[in-house]
């Protein structure tokens, strides 16, 4: 997460009022929630533990992590294993322990670095009524500091990949969310970076879809165009949410 880019886009929406009230939020976790500016600077990089190029660990992660985020694979040394030798069979147990110790601390640093303004957010949606749930494709090393995080007891619904046995953007990921939050797809906003191609399947199931680019407009602001296909509405900031139709709607009902 070293590359910077331009401020975020204001707030646009193709999603119109249907038929359903509003009655919760499902929100990716990290790049959604969580920050790109985080306290580091005594955390080595995995990919310089490894010495591998972080481009290509970048790219392991993404494309190498099925076993890791279904629950599979569940012992830090061996899912650093499965993900390094993707890039370099040689690495040695050594490095993978090093490894494995860096991952897990530099979540730790991201689970509780989370912005005030997202706490807050969250509190202020519960306030009007709605049902809040988290839904990440994650695996058991980045969330083992979750019970320490600022986000930890906002939700009504928690789902994590590598503990349900399945991940984004398969749908019955989403229905089991939906299941827990006893709420129809229409009744629902899902709300995420876009990552492993999450917006695409929450709108296959039909959840209406809400990119938030807060986060990657400074990692990865390339990525924007291709992920709007696939978003009914785009915010650059959390607090923009409230100005999607469906929220102006709720806001109404309840200050009638």
């Amino acid at each position: 997460m070293e590359r910077t880019g331009k401020s975020g886009p204001p707030f646009t929406t193709t999603l119109g009022i249907g038929s359903a009230m509003l009655k919760a939020v499902i929100f990716d976790l990290f790049n959604t929630l969580t920050s790109h500016d985080y306290a580091r600077d005594d955390v080595a990089w995995t990919a310089d533990v490894l010495g591998v190029p972080r481009g290509l660990w970048t790219s392991a992660l993404t494309e190498s992590s099925g076993p890791r985020l279904t629950g599979a694979i569940r012992e830090p040394i061996e899912i650093m294993r499965q993900l390094a030798r993707t890039i370099d069979a040689a690495v040695s147990d050594e490095l993978l322990a090093a490894a494995a110790l860096s991952h897990q601390q530099i979540f730790a640093r991201v689970l509780g670095s989370v912005p005030f303004a997202n706490v807050e957010i969250l509190q202020k949606m519960r306030g009007l009524g709605l049902r809040t749930a988290v839904l990440s494709n994650c695996d058991i090393s980045e969330i083992e500091a979750w019970g320490g995080s600022p986000l930890h007891g906002l939700f009504d619904v928690e789902v994590f990949s590598c503990e349900f046995g399945l991940a984004k953007p398969h749908p019955e990921i989403y229905h089991e969310c939906l299941r827990r939050l006893k709420a129809t797809p229409e009744e629902c906003l899902f709300v995420g970076d876009g990552g492993h191609g999450e917006l695409a399947g929450a709108r296959a199931v039909g959840l209406h879809t809400v990119l938030f680019s807060g986060v990657i407009q400074h990692t990865w602001p390339e990525r924007i165009p291709a992920l709007l296909a696939d978003a009914d509405s785009h915010v650059s900031s959390l607090d923009q949410l409230f100005s999607i139709p469906m929220f102006r709607e709720l806001r109404g009902q309840t200050d009638a």
